[in-house]
């Protein structure tokens, strides 16, 4: 008893210093870096209240954390801290090395044994090489940034296996993550209604709703869209039922208006693969209502010309298709080809250790300046080839194949029905994103990468929280 009294007493002295240091380090940014502009100084308060919050009550600051950065990644690039014209840190910076702190800090406090955490060996490894590669890259800057991006994700992870330890927890961060959806869907709503969005060279009009770009809200969505399928499947309350049916169907309307094709194609498998595995009833079901969407798409577009450029954003997804198989040069299939084809040359010039982590948009530019089509590589493996070689790629593409093996042996073992149909959804998930990076840039959406890596700790977390009876509310 007294050595727990002690051993508390200590907690609440680190904890009183740790809250110290950073008031500290707040007042220092505010007054010696001469920081001006209401929206700074509101970035610096939140940021003090989460640090504070995540102090005193880690579990509830990381959900905050979390929410915050779906929220607010529409300033993800918004410069915070400029120091002259040296050194300037952006908004999603900030939150990847406060998450990174965050993680050092609970292994720190609570003395948690870091070698326990699933696959943490391999993404060390990961890490490292990644770290080794910015002493030879050319733009360090740019590395040292992608760097932090890439080690929040897997901070994200850490603490996330850690922090989440029964099944109360495990609903509760479900339900943050639909909380963290709430606002999203709300602004992409207006959007869609007062006619505004992104308007890209095809002459389209996506819906971005709060986030940077219209694929970041795309795949955001499909990992939503996963989330409310496996609590409609779980439902036993009819009303409850029909209320994840109508929030997967409105979300689904969402994700049509972001035009984004790798998002529906990712949908598309993962439903596929839920279909083939295990629930063939509702496989058939969704193909019947996506038959039906794409039915009246065509109608509209057929019938409707007129109207629907006035009325829905130029809504012609039908045409999005069509126009992703032309063989026009500017089309997306042909100048991703001709990109591809273009970077795999410079990958030849270093293909073992590649060109540092960030590095190739740079690369990229080099050759073929402001690309018609765009200078980010659209596939991640390919990405990881340019900026890490080799050595990299194989790390990588063993860290996915690793986690995949996991969680398949987890899902056979699980008893537990609601875990297991858990384990399932995001297991296909995970296959379709990763299907998905062939074509798409997945590892440099820092959200979807935050989510995608909470929900496979989730799973890794499993086995123990089937142990534990479920705590209702």
């Amino acid at each position: 008893m007294l050595l727990l009294r002690i051993m508390d007493s200590k907690l609440q002295k680190i904890q009183f210093f740790s809250l110290c240091f950073f008031a500290l380090l707040f007042l220092f940014f505010s007054i010696f870096l001469n920081i001006e502009g209401i929206l700074t100084n509101i970035t610096l308060l939140s940021l003090f209240i989460l640090i504070a919050t995540f102090i005193f009550n880690p579990k509830i600051g990381f959900f905050l954390l979390i929410i915050l950065r779906i929220e607010l990644d529409y300033f993800r690039d918004w410069d915070v801290f400029i120091i002259k014209d040296y050194f300037s840190l952006n908004f999603g910076a900030i939150l990847g090395i406060f998450i990174i702190f965050f993680a050092l800090y609970w292994i720190i406090i609570k003395r948690e044994k870091i070698f326990k955490t699933p696959n943490i060996l391999i993404i060390c490894l990961f890490l490292f090489i990644s770290l080794i590669s910015i002493l030879y890259s050319q733009n360090q800057l740019t590395s040292i940034t992608e760097w932090v991006r890439i080690s929040s994700i897997f901070a994200i992870y850490f603490l996330t296996f850690h922090l989440i330890k029964t099944k109360y927890d495990l609903q509760l961060i479900q339900k943050a993550f639909l909380v963290s959806a709430i606002a999203p869907f709300f602004v992409g709503l207006l959007q869609i209604i007062t006619k505004t969005g992104l308007a890209d060279e095809s002459g389209f009009l996506r819906i971005y709703s709060i986030f940077a770009h219209p694929n970041a809200l795309s795949y955001f969505l499909v990992i939503i869209l996963t989330l409310l399928i496996y609590f409609f499947i779980i439902a036993e309350n009819q009303k409850i039922k029909i209320f994840y049916l109508v929030s997967i169907i409105l979300n689904f309307i969402l994700l049509i208006f972001t035009y984004s094709r790798g998002a529906w194609l990712a949908l598309l498998i993962t439903l596929l693969l839920l279909g083939v595995l295990k629930y063939r009833k509702l496989l058939l079901k969704s193909l019947v209502i996506i038959s039906f969407f794409t039915i009246l798409i065509f109608s509209i577009n057929l019938f409707f010309q007129n109207y629907n450029s006035s009325i829905f954003l130029n809504f012609d997804p039908s045409r999005r298709i069509i126009k992703s198989f032309s063989s026009s040069h500017n089309s997306s299939i042909s100048w991703r080809i001709d990109l591809w084809q273009e970077m795999a040359k410079t990958f030849w010039k270093k293909p073992f250790l590649g060109y540092g982590i960030g590095g190739f948009e740079k690369e990229s530019l080099k050759i073929n300046g402001l690309y018609a089509g765009s200078y980010e590589a659209h596939n991640d493996y390919l990405r990881l080839a340019i900026e890490l070689g080799l050595i990299g790629l194989t790390v990588y593409i063993l860290l996915i194949l690793i986690t995949l093996n996991k969680i398949i042996k987890i899902y056979k073992k699980l008893e537990d029905k609601n875990l297991k149909i858990f384990c399932l959804c995001f297991l296909c998930l995970f296959i379709s994103l990763f299907i998905v990076s062939f074509t798409e840039n997945i590892l440099r959406n820092t959200i979807v990468q935050w989510l995608l890596w909470s929900f496979i700790a989730l799973i890794f977390k499993s086995t123990k929280l089937e142990k534990e009876k479920i705590c209702e509310g």
